[in-house]
């Protein structure tokens, strides 16, 4: 894998202004001399805009945690899961040096290559001021479930891991399967086979992905693909990542923000929920971990995104005193 030139011109458009490009512009002119008797002309050239960063980082997740039952006979309780997923964007260089999208090392997918450059890194992320989940926050990891139903509370048998047991994978997360095989025997269970760590994602045994201190991986141009059973098939694929994105799977992430949250999740209130919550991801050197210093700026590249964590009701927050307060008060003339 390496760099993907981005040689469409609308593309190319659209990726400058995301950078941020400024338009700057000069005009110069050059006079044909006096002696000729041909009226002066000017040329005007413009110089090609410069994009104000080396590399640009998209920071997004494009799933919030809005879901619906097929009907009302049961009720549906969605665990913890929202990814960080990135795409890294070298800015052009210079006159028909387009922007491209970097890639993985073909051997350790959490390095980021930059071919021309040939330079390494990785992509450092985390959220701000939410750096974990279980304790105060969440009960997953310490509440007890037999997993494997033997009767038994045994190592991992817990809520965090019982949750994912109907998928699987046989090698990898790229939905390979050697032996184009079918059989339970043969099936690597997440939960099971693959536990989740604490405050990991459901890949996080096989691809760490933990609430702080991790580095994204790349997805490749499979995706990444588990398995799960249909009443009558077996080995139905679903797609987890799509091809072509920098991402850290699942993590459990609440929309609780470390500095109001001090005791356990039986005393939390509505008025502690942020549903909105700030995600970072730094490009950093992949044999160091020291930060990537922008030419440009002269400051680490770090750019940020949002992570939406959904609330039952928007209207608890936001139709009362405590996003407006005493001064604005339109909001009580509203009627459902």
């Amino acid at each position: 894998m390496g760099n993907k030139p981005l040689a469409l011109t609308a593309l190319s458009v659209a990726l400058g202004l995301i950078a941020g490009c400024a338009a700057n512009s000069s005009t110069t002119s050059k006079a044909a001399p006096a002696d000729s008797g041909e009226k002066a002309a000017a040329t005007a050239k413009i110089s090609p805009n410069k994009p104000k960063n080396d590399y640009n980082i998209t920071v997004n997740y494009e799933l919030g945690m809005h879901c619906t039952g097929f009907d009302f006979t049961y009720c549906c309780v969605l665990p913890p899961y929202n990814s960080v997923q990135s795409q890294v964007i070298k800015t052009a260089t210079g006159p028909k040096k387009y922007p491209e999208l970097l890639e993985a090392d073909e051997e350790d997918h959490s390095v980021v290559v930059d071919d021309d450059a040939g330079k390494r890194f990785k992509l450092s992320y985390g959220f701000v001021d939410n750096t974990y989940s279980e304790g105060s926050k969440l009960a997953y990891w310490n509440v007890p479930y037999d997993v494997d139903g033997d009767g038994k509370y045994e190592k991992n048998e817990n809520v965090a891991n019982a949750y994912w047991t109907h998928l699987y994978v046989y090698e990898g997360l790229k939905g390979a399967n050697p032996k184009g095989t079918s059989k339970d025997s043969e099936k690597l269970f997440v939960g099971l086979q693959i536990p989740v760590p604490l405050d990991n994602g459901p890949a996080g045994a096989a691809v760490p992905s933990p609430m702080k201190g991790g580095h994204l991986h790349y997805s490749g141009e499979k995706g990444t693909i588990v398995y799960t059973k249909s009443p009558v098939l077996d080995n139905v694929p679903i797609v987890l990542t799509n091809p072509g994105i920098w991402d850290a799977l699942g993590l459990p992430l609440t929309p609780f923000d470390d500095s109001l949250v001090r005791t356990n999740p039986l005393t939390l209130t509505e008025d502690l929920v942020r549903p909105f919550q700030e995600t970072f991801v730094s490009l950093v050197d992949a044999d160091s971990g020291k930060p990537v210093i922008d030419s440009h700026s002269g400051k680490p590249i770090t750019f940020v995104g949002t992570s939406p964590i959904d609330v039952p009701n928007c209207s608890r927050c936001h139709s009362n005193e405590t996003a407006n307060g005493k001064k604005y008060t339109l909001y009580k003339q509203e009627r459902a």
